[in-house]
């Protein structure tokens, strides 16, 4: 497991910081990503990730991760408007919009303070097992899915396999299927 955080989400770092200072949390406590760009001052600060999934009992699943350049089916992404993230607690933009299927989904209004209306804030992440979304939403998405059940007792979805629906988010008024 690598993780793509920041410093700031590290409890490690944070803890070196708080009891030994900041200037030795960046020497001793750094995460992946910034201790990969100290390495290679030289070498643009962003990474690529894409995560797919395998057909059949493939033991590999292809994927990308590249770090300081862009794959070349990524190259659209350099002249996307840069969105900044909007919390400390997680890699986390704006969202202007979900669809699911084609039909706007509308979320309540933000807890994260400055939000504009009509909007929320997505936390970006590679590795969470759960949609950290909320419960309506992800109502929402499950419930289009051919054969997908709701567990009551466990309080999760459980989809078939080979079954999907349409998701589309858009961030920066940038439409992403």
């Amino acid at each position: 497991i690598l993780g793509m955080s920041t410093n700031n989400l590290s409890s490690i770092w944070n803890t070196i910081a708080f009891n030994l200072g900041v200037d030795a949390a960046n020497t001793l406590g750094n995460t992946p990503i910034p201790s990969l760009f100290l390495q290679q001052p030289n070498i643009p600060r962003n990474f690529d990730v894409a995560l797919s999934r395998s057909d059949g009992l493939n033991d590999v699943a292809p994927g990308v991760f590249l770090i300081g350049e862009h794959d070349q089916e990524f190259q659209q992404v350099v002249d996307a408007p840069q969105l900044p993230s909007v919390t400390s607690q997680h890699w986390s933009i704006v969202m202007d919009a979900m669809k699911v299927n084609g039909q706007a989904f509308s979320f309540n209004k933000s807890r994260i303070s400055g939000t504009p209306s009509g909007k929320i804030v997505a936390a970006l992440d590679t590795g969470f097992s759960f949609p950290p979304l909320p419960a309506a939403a992800v109502d929402a998405i499950y419930s289009t899915i051919p054969g997908a059940l709701f567990d009551s007792v466990a309080q999760l979805w459980i989809v078939p396999c080979d079954a999907g629906t349409n998701l589309t988010f858009t961030f920066g008024y940038v439409v992403f299927l």
